[in-house]
């Protein structure tokens, strides 16, 4: 039996004798010949084992829809390890490099075959392909509850690490997430403005891989950030937000979601927290793409507000911990428990504090305190080990199997409310973190650092839940920005009011021509003006409005985020106003006569 057989030959042969020889053709690397005497029949009559070979030759041959074309004649209950490799293999390659859209479906496929596998032969073919595809190495990382079987083969594979199998801690250090977009659409140039002007992290067009994926190096970090035209999968999103005890509207949002932008960030070399900070300022600026609504990281789905605001951290040479590390709280019958999910980012173990006689705010404080102080120092606790800032609090330290997170070994840190009482401000002090100090306060480039509780504390504002955030002259025009607290105020939504006063000559000749068009369609300003205060004003609409002079610039940060300045003919003589109203695209909704 060899090349030479002809095709009447060959289907003179036993089924036996002819897989025996289509064995010897592929060890002899000659798929041309067998694709010649298998499909000089009708494929449908081969049998399953000929077809299974025939899509093996064809996929040598890089004839990929044809293999897909053969293995689609194949009835699912027949289709073993190797037939869910060689289609996965098939989808990535036949139009390389595939859509972002269809890594995940090339993933379930290989996490099949690794299910089905009965050694470790089709597991390995499985862990190389991933590494050909870098995409495929950040989805894998990050969604290891989708992909169990590839996840568990690979992670502790040669190609994970090149130094061997690679343990939890030698894992640490890749960190993945995803930002939740509400269509199936981004602004990839704006994000790469975006990321230069609030981060001076320079990308280009030329580390874009396609449409929907930029691939490129930073000292020796890899950074993937790249869109998904469907939700996340296996609703692994809606599943961990409804760990965000702090948005009521996590799960109803997150449902809505149909698109996310996977960002990743890979490399062995750089210090963790380096790696850290960098994947937390790209999450910050991709939520600032129009239909962002939610951010997957930490176990759980962040307000995009939420998540801005902690990043701002950073800028203030703080670690950005509450971006890095969720912390989950529930209630038992013996009082308030609370836990970290992140630290293992970092190679660290998690924290628990159970069953504490507690406030929810004093030990989220205590517990964030803890994990910063881990992180900043590199510190490594361990069992039966005691920590205390002073000699009067000490606090025992257990590793043991986890409450909240039962499928790992945590540290569990025993709390005393009094005990805390007494060290609290030594914490504050000597750490240097503090949740909701930090939660109430935001920086920007523009209007500096913002008191969000307090404001300027001049007790002037229309309520206590609306608050005067700023105040100056700029430009010889009293400025005000407004904040309404129960709104998640943002460092784009500060973006847009001060873009506003930097290009204000443009604005201000929009609202003058939409202030003529007003007064032509109805002049009772004008004539309440000449006729009942007696002014000498000009005759022409123009003119006169080319008279009025502002006088002042409201910024409302309250959830509509429009902007209103104030438009006087002889303020001195006259407190009677056109207020032009803007929205965050600097188009006039409204001109409205007040006083």
């Amino acid at each position: 039996m060899n090349k030479e057989m002809t095709i009447k030959e060959f289907n003179l042969l036993t089924e036996d004798e002819k897989i025996n020889l289509i064995k010897e053709l592929h060890e002899a690397g000659e798929p041309d010949k067998i694709i010649e005497l298998l499909t000089a029949c009708p494929l449908k009559e081969l049998s399953i084992n000929l077809q299974n070979w025939l899509a093996a030759a064809y996929i040598i041959m890089d004839s990929y829809d044809k293999a897909m074309e053969v293995m689609n004649l194949i009835p699912e209950p027949e289709r073993d390890a190797k037939w869910y490799y060689r289609y996965g293999y098939s989808l990535l390659y036949k139009d390389f490099p595939i859509a972002s859209d269809q890594h995940e479906e090339v993933l379930a496929l290989i996490d099949k075959a690794c299910e089905m596998s009965l050694d470790d032969e089709v597991k390995d073919w499985c862990t190389e392909l991933i590494s050909y595809d870098p995409e495929l190495e950040v989805i894998i990382k990050s969604k290891e509850t989708s992909f169990p079987h590839i996840y568990d083969y690979y992670i502790h594979s040669d190609y994970a690490n090149e130094e061997g199998s690679a343990t939890e801690e030698e894992a640490a250090g890749t960190f993945c997430g995803s930002v939740l977009l509400s269509e199936d659409e981004w602004d990839k140039d704006k994000l790469i403005s975006d990321l230069q002007v609030d981060w001076g992290i320079e990308l280009s067009k030329e580390d874009t891989l396609d449409e929907d994926t930029i691939v490129t190096d930073i000292d020796t970090c890899r950074i993937v950030i790249s869109k998904f035209p469907a939700p996340v999968p296996n609703e692994e999103a809606e599943i961990n937000a409804e760990n965000n005890w702090m948005w009521e509207e996590a799960v109803e949002v997150t449902k809505t979601h149909k698109a996310h932008i996977v960002v990743a960030i890979l490399g062995d070399e750089e210090d963790v927290i380096s790696r850290g900070l960098l994947y937390s300022k790209i999450m910050a600026t991709c939520c600032k793409q129009e239909n962002a609504i939610g951010v997957f990281t930490s176990g759980v789905v962040f307000e995009p507000s939420y998540y801005m605001t902690a990043a701002e951290m950073i800028r203030d040479g703080a670690l950005p911990i509450f971006t890095w590390v969720w912390f989950g709280l529930y209630r038992t019958e013996k009082g308030l428990s609370t836990y970290t999910y992140g630290m293992k980012d970092f190679g660290k173990l998690e924290l628990e504090i159970l069953d504490a006689d507690e406030d929810a705010n004093t030990l989220l404080s205590f517990i964030s305190a803890i994990a910063s102080y881990v992180l900043q120092d590199d510190v490594e606790f361990k069992d039966e080990e005691t920590i205390g800032l002073s000699e009067e609090d000490i606090h025992q330290i257990t590793l043991s199997k986890g409450v909240a997170l039962p499928d790992q070994d945590t540290l569990k840190i025993s709390y005393c409310k009094e005990e805390f009482e007494a060290m609290d401000e030594k914490i504050t002090e000597e750490i240097k973190i503090e949740m909701r100090e930090n939660m109430e306060k935001i920086n920007h480039g523009f209007f500096g650092e913002l008191d969000l509780k307090n404001g300027l504390d001049d007790g002037f504002g229309f309520s206590d839940g609306v608050i005067v955030l700023w105040e100056e002259e700029v430009n010889g025009i009293n400025t005000t920005l407004w904040y309404a607290k129960s709104i998640n105020i943002t460092t784009e939504m500060l973006d847009v009011f001060s873009n506003f006063l930097t290009n204000f000559d443009n604005n201000d000749e929009i609202a003058r021509k939409a202030l003529e068009a007003y007064l032509l369609e109805d002049s009772e300003y004008i004539d309440f003006h000449r006729e009942d205060i007696e002014l000498d004003l000009p005759e022409d609409v123009k003119e006169f409005v080319q008279c009025m002079k502002v006088t002042n610039i409201g910024f409302w940060a309250d959830g509509e985020n429009i902007i209103i300045v104030d438009y006087m003919i002889s303020p001195e003589e006259s407190d009677e106003i056109l207020a032009v109203k803007f929205n965050g695209n600097f188009e006039i909704m409204d001109i409205a006569w007040e006083s």
